[in-house]
C-alpha cells in the first residue's frame, strides 16, 4: 500500500475538484468525528443486485470470506434500496419500478481520501495511482474552485410532485382508516418531487458539508446516477468483536429557528410535555426493542439512551438509542432483515405497514428509505436511512419525503410538512 499526507490541501477544494477526474466515487462522513469524510474509488469486485433470491444474495454478500486489506478502511461500501430490504424482510412490493436505478450496490474500494481540517490522506492499492492522484490534487485545475456551476434547480421553479393535495388527501383517509380497525398504529406516506437539473455531487456534497453537516451524510457517484445525501440516522451498528449491535431512532424534529435555543426549558417543554411527540417515539422504541429481540441474546437488549434532545445544524430531534448483543445461533443477514427498512420511516407494526405503503403510495421508493453504509472484512456492518436525499437520473433530480400518520394527524398540516421537507433539501442545494 503506498499513503501520502498533504497538509496545504483545502477540504472543500479537493470535493469540488472530484467531479473533474472521478466518474465512479462514494463519499461518507466518517461516524464519530467531527468534520472527517471519506472518499472512495477505484472500485473492484462491483456487485450490482436485484431483488430476487435477495436473502441468499445478501447472506453472500455479508459473508466474510476477505482478508483484510492495509487500507484504513477495508470491505464494502454501497446501498441497499427500500424494495430490496422489503423482499430481503418477506414482502414483496408490487410498485412500479419507474426509474432505472439499481436495487442494490456494493463494490471494493482500492483507494481511499481521508479529508479534515489541516489533514489530507491518500491511501491506495494500486501501483502508480499515489503519483497520479497526488498530481492531480496539486495541479492549478485540481487546485481551482468552481466559479461557475450550473444550478440544476431554482427556488422559483415548480417542483412537480407524483400526487396533488385531493389524492393525497384520500390516501390519507384511508390510512386513518387503517389506524382506527387498529390494524396500524403509525403509517409514512411518502411524497415525490423531481424537476431538472444539473448535478455536481461532490459540489453539491461540499455544500451541503458547510451548511448541514448531517451525521449520516454521503454521496454516491456512479456512471448514469447519482445521490447527494444529509440523513441524520443510522440504524445499524454491529460490532463483529463483541457482538454489540446499536440503533439510534430518530423520532421528533423541531426547527431551530421556532424556540429559542437558549432557553433549555421552553426546548425541554416542547419535547416531553408533548403527548403527541412521546407516543410516536415511544412507538419507535418498543418497535426497534422487537427487532433486537428477534436476533439478540435473551435480556440483552436495553435502553441505553432514552429520548435525548439533540442538536443539529437547523433542527433538534429527539433521539434513543437501543443496544443488544447477537444470539449465537443468529448471523450478520438476521440483523440486516430484521431492523431493515427502518420503523422510522415505514410504521409500526412493520409488515402490516410495509404491505399499506404499497397498497397507498402512487411510486416505488427506490433509494428513499433504504440504507447506505459498509460491510467490513472483520465482519462489522454499519448502515444508515436513505432520507433526505437527492437522487439525480437521466436528466431529472428526484427527491422525496414523507411523514407519520397517527390517529390525530391533519391532512393539510402532512401534506405541507413534506413539502417543506423536501424544500428545506432543495435550498441548501441551489
Amino acid at each position: 500500500m503506498e499513503t501520502r499526507n498533504l497538509s496545504d490541501q483545502n477540504k472543500f477544494q479537493v470535493l469540488e475538484s472530484l467531479d473533474l477526474w472521478l466518474q465512479r466515487y462514494m463519499i461518507r462522513k466518517v461516524s464519530g468525528s467531527e468534520d472527517a469524510i471519506q472518499i472512495f474509488f477505484d472500485f473492484t469486485e462491483v456487485q450490482i443486485l436485484d431483488c430476487r433470491d435477495a436473502f441468499l444474495t445478501t447472506q453472500k454478500l455479508l459473508e466474510n470470506n476477505h482478508e483484510e486489506n492495509e487500507l484504513s478502511y477495508s470491505g464494502k461500501i454501497g446501498f441497499f434500496s427500500y424494495e430490496y430490504l422489503c423482499h430481503l424482510a418477506g414482502f414483496n412490493p408490487t410498485a412500479e419500478k419507474d426509474l432505472e436505478l439499481p436495487d442494490a450496490l456494493w463494490a471494493r474500494p482500492q483507494s481511499i481520501i481521508t479529508l479534515e481540517s489541516g489533514r489530507c490522506e491518500i491511501e491506495t492499492l494500486l501501483a502508480g495511482r499515489l503519483v497520479e492522484v497526488v498530481g492531480f490534487l496539486n495541479s492549478p485545475l485540481g487546485m481551482k474552485i468552481s466559479q461557475k456551476v450550473p444550478d440544476f434547480c431554482s427556488k422559483n421553479k415548480q417542483w412537480k410532485c407524483n400526487i396533488d393535495f385531493d389524492s393525497y388527501k384520500e390516501l390519507f383517509d384511508q390510512a386513518k382508516e387503517q389506524i382506527l380497525d387498529g390494524n396500524t398504529y403509525q403509517i409514512k406516506i411518502s411524497q415525490r418531487y423531481n424537476a431538472p437539473f444539473t448535478l455536481k455531487p461532490a459540489y453539491h456534497f461540499s455544500k451541503l458539508m458547510q451548511a448541514n453537516p448531517a451525521p449520516e451524510s454521503f454521496v454516491i457517484a456512479w456512471d448514469d446516477f447519482s445521490m447527494v445525501s444529509c440523513s441524520p440516522e443510522m440504524v445499524i451498528d454491529y460490532n463483529a468483536k463483541t457482538q454489540k449491535v446499536s440503533t439510534r431512532p430518530i423520532g421528533g424534529t423541531l426547527d431551530r429557528a421556532k424556540v429559542n435555543t437558549k432557553n433549555k426549558q421552553e426546548l425541554e417543554s416542547y419535547f416531553y410535555g408533548n403527548e403527541k411527540e412521546a407516543h410516536e417515539h415511544n412507538m419507535l422504541i418498543d418497535l426497534e426493542r422487537n427487532d433486537l429481540s428477534r436476533f439478540c441474546e435473551y435480556g440483552s437488549v436495553s435502553i441505553d439512551q432514552y429520548r435525548k434532545i439533540e442538536t443539529y445544524a437547523h433542527v433538534y430531534h429527539l433521539v434513543s438509542q437501543i443496544t443488544g448483543c447477537l444470539s449465537a445461533d443468529k448471523k450478520s443477514v438476521d440483523i440486516v432483515r430484521s431492523m431493515l427498512p427502518g420503523g422510522t420511516v415505514t410504521g409500526c407494526p412493520k409488515m402490516k405497514t410495509l404491505e399499506l405503503i404499497d397498497r397507498f403510495e402512487p411510486c416505488f421508493r427506490g433509494p428513499y428509505t433504504g440504507s447506505f453504509g459498509t460491510i467490513s472484512d472483520n465482519g462489522s456492518i454499519y448502515l444508515n436511512l436513505i432520507i433526505r436525499t437527492l437522487v439525480a437520473i437521466r436528466g431529472q433530480a428526484y427527491v422525496q419525503a414523507g411523514g407519520g400518520i397517527v390517529v390525530d394527524s391533519d391532512a393539510e398540516y402532512e401534506y405541507n410538512e413534506n413539502q417543506i421537507k423536501a424544500q428545506a433539501l432543495l435550498n441548501l442545494l441551489v
